[in-house]
């Protein structure tokens, strides 16, 4: 909820709070609005802006005909523009697939690497050219049997490029036409 409470004070930058007066409290909110996306939360202060003091404020000077200052943001305030702002909703197939990711995640950053004597069991379960080779190594097995062909192809076309012989050719370069 700290995080959720930072984005709500970094959001609430600039905005007068009542929170000398106590009447605003941003870890209640953070707890309210804990369904709440970053963009749904700005969306909720905007409102309890507009429903809160700045609807106070232009009554006031409509009566008046004189500047009122404005109040200050509270916590009733938001949790009234909560009521008219409802959360994004997610599809049921985002919802799990964003679920897979963090999993996805979790796992990758809880999984301990593996030790010297652990690669080593490994390698004896699985010799290099059994049937069980990772794809990492194929990738390698694959990119030096490349690289060896390559090599093969570019000498036989330099030593092919390299024994002709051009002095029997005549400059035709003059009748090229584009």
């Amino acid at each position: 909820m700290e995080e959720r409470a930072h984005v709500l004070q970094t959001l609430l930058r600039g905005v007068p709070l009542a929170t000398k007066s106590g009447l605003f409290d941003v870890m209640h909110l953070a707890h309210a609005l804990s369904n709440y996306s970053p963009s749904d939360l700005q969306q909720v202060l905007q409102t309890a802006a507009a429903l809160g003091p700045l609807r106070e404020s232009r009554q006031q000077q409509q009566q008046s005909q004189s500047h009122i200052p404005l109040r200050p943001l509270t916590t009733q305030d938001v949790l009234r523009a909560q009521q008219h702002v409802p959360p994004t909703t997610y599809s049921a197939a985002y919802q799990q697939a964003l679920l897979h990711y963090i999993q996805q995640q979790q796992s990758a950053s809880a999984a301990p690497m593996m030790n010297a004597q652990q690669q080593h069991q490994q390698q004896q379960q699985h010799p290099p050219n059994s049937p069980h080779v990772n794809y990492y190594e194929q990738q390698q097995q694959q990119q030096q049997h490349f690289d060896l062909n390559h090599h093969h192809d570019t000498t036989e076309s330099s030593s092919t490029f390299g024994d002709y012989d051009d002095s029997n050719d005549s400059d035709d370069t003059d009748d090229l036409s584009f």
